[in-house]
């Protein structure tokens, strides 16, 4: 069970990070230094995010997709307000426009792709 939990953490985590780091491309995200931290960003939340859904939906009585949606928001917050300290101030790279629309964008891209994958899988 341990082997299967981490194959899925790793792919979601793979997954994730090239899904919305061309999603930010195309949203026009621009910067070395902007991508090296939307990487650390999914790192940090990707794997959080996995495994608290697995908790939310196995030991409580949420449904899983309740349980994605919950997490999910806690995301788009969380990773809003780390794009909002770096990528606005031109901290990290490049400046963009509304870091809170890029982690709104970034985040429906991806969840909508994870939708779509596990629909077809």
């Amino acid at each position: 069970m341990a082997a299967e939990l981490i194959k899925t953490l790793l792919l979601s985590w793979m997954l994730t990070v090239l899904i919305e780091s061309l999603s930010a491309f195309l949203a026009g995200l621009r910067g070395r230094r902007n991508y090296g931290l939307l990487f650390l960003v999914n790192t940090f939340t990707n794997p959080l995010a996995v495994l608290l859904v697995y908790v939310l939906y196995r030991y409580t009585p949420l449904l899983m997709f309740p349980a994605q949606i919950i997490v999910e928001a806690a995301v788009f917050l969380t990773e809003g307000l780390i794009f909002r300290q770096c990528v606005d101030s031109e901290k990290c790279g490049d400046s963009y426009r509304n870091p809170w629309i890029l982690s709104l964008i970034v985040n429906l891209v991806s969840f909508a792709t994870g939708l779509l994958l596990s629909l077809l899988i």
